[in-house]
């Protein structure tokens, strides 16, 4: 399976850089690289358009926190919430893609199915974080648990969608990091109207951003 040949290619890089990197071997090899470039299926607009799409939203759950951070601050003002959800989000996402690699069980349908879906519930937990009649601590402790959920998500899509660009050429990847960027322009958009439609309300204004 495609999992399993990610697993073998990370192994490759730690006994042979030439078997995980094709550019080291082209040189020695050339008519080896013809040929894997010749395997390469060319791709039309459309998928490129799609592959910019899915990098939209690829991040966009935890630019959606970090763009929050105004208002988590106003609910946890003794604590670093920057420093804290930022930590736990980044070994979150560390450790996911690899366990991931070192115990590949998923396809890339199935990687990327779990990463999108599970994203999607954490952004409605989101949503009703405010509605919720919790103590502040527990408030607290929950957003915790999402940010470390959306790390594990983002996880299972950083493995599956890299895999998937590796099936086709390099311009999918950059396609796919152009939806990064505009994903983080969007979530910076909309967090700045909300602010500015909703001023006086910060937890409204949150609310209708999310």
């Amino acid at each position: 399976s495609s999992a399993r040949c990610a697993a073998g290619q990370l192994l490759g890089l730690l006994l042979s850089p030439s078997f995980c990197f094709p550019a080291l071997s082209c040189v020695s090899h050339p008519s080896r690289a013809r040929s894997a470039m010749a395997k390469v299926p060319q791709m039309s607009w459309q998928a490129y358009v799609l592959m910019t799409v899915i990098g939209m939203g690829y991040l966009f759950p935890i630019f959606a926190i970090w763009g929050a951070f105004d208002y988590w601050t106003m609910l946890f003002p003794d604590t670093n919430i920057e420093f804290i959800s930022t930590t736990t989000y980044q070994i979150g996402a560390t450790l996911t893609v690899a366990l991931l690699a070192w115990k590949p069980r998923l396809d890339t349908h199935q990687r990327i199915l779990v990463g999108f879906w599970g994203q999607a519930i954490c952004l409605s937990a989101l949503f009703c974080f405010r509605f919720l009649p919790l103590a502040t601590s527990q408030l607290y402790y929950l957003l915790m648990g999402l940010i470390l959920l959306v790390a594990i998500c983002t996880g299972f899509l950083d493995s599956g969608l890299l895999m998937l660009c590796s099936e086709y050429d390099t311009k999918m990847q950059g396609k796919m990091q152009l939806g990064i960027g505009l994903g983080s322009l969007m979530s910076v958009g909309f967090r700045d109207t909300s602010k500015l439609l909703l001023r006086s309300e910060p937890a409204d204004a949150t609310s209708c951003y999310l």
